[in-house]
């Protein structure tokens, strides 16, 4: 496994965080407390929202790197797979962070044991399967301790207008705000790009502005 959050300077090569760092204007991310344990943590949302993002911003801002790990589920073949990964750090780590475990059939089976088996750190898990999340929670109560479900979404309009407030871009009349919002919607990656004050004109222009 590689443990690249325990190199130094490693956020200066995360894609993650250098889009954000590039971002002209940063999205607000649910706050956790940290400092009670034991919690258990549960982030839904659609790809593309900035959960990612989220995690890797709470692993680069844990002050003890060590003590953190990380892991991308996307090739995580099984329930089983995962149990061995987590009973392997269960004793050495205080911060666990599970991206994508919903590409884990019955990726709950392996956390619940964890839980079940007195693991007394942090473990936060997202994914964008929205169902199966939920009914894997639901396999899980008494054992979020301080932690809870949460949800991150695609910006509404309110947000999208505020973002282009915040990246200082000249303001738009409410049709033409109402206009970009419906052909970007509100995906985080797409919204950097489309809320660029060039892309109105690029709509009805045959050649691109930027």
């Amino acid at each position: 496994m590689d443990l690249f959050w325990e190199k130094s300077g490693w956020e200066e090569q995360d894609k993650h965080l250098l889009a954000l760092k590039n971002s002209p204007f940063r999205r607000p991310f649910p706050e956790l407390e940290l400092n009670s344990t034991p919690a258990f943590y549960v982030l839904r949302g659609p790809r593309q929202v900035g959960k990612s993002s989220w995690l890797k911003t709470i692993l680069s801002n844990y002050g003890r790197s060590t003590e953190a790990f990380y892991l991308s589920c996307e090739n995580i073949e099984s329930y089983r797979e995962l149990s061995v990964i987590l009973q392997s750090i269960r004793s050495s780590r205080s911060l666990i962070l599970l991206d994508e475990v919903s590409f884990v059939k019955d990726w709950s089976r392996a956390v619940k044991h964890e839980l079940d088996s007195g693991y007394a750190g942090i473990m936060i898990v997202t994914g964008s399967h929205a169902a199966d999340l939920r009914a894997g929670a639901d396999t899980m109560p008494g054992r979020f301790g301080s932690g809870r479900e949460l949800t991150l979404l695609p910006m509404d309009f309110a947000e999208s207008v505020r973002c282009r407030q915040q990246a200082g871009w000249p303001e738009l009349s409410r049709p033409e705000q109402l206009k970009l919002f419906f052909k970007v919607g509100g995906a985080k990656r797409r919204s950097t790009y489309f809320l660029h004050p060039n892309f109105l004109k690029s709509l009805t222009s045959s050649t691109p502005t930027f």
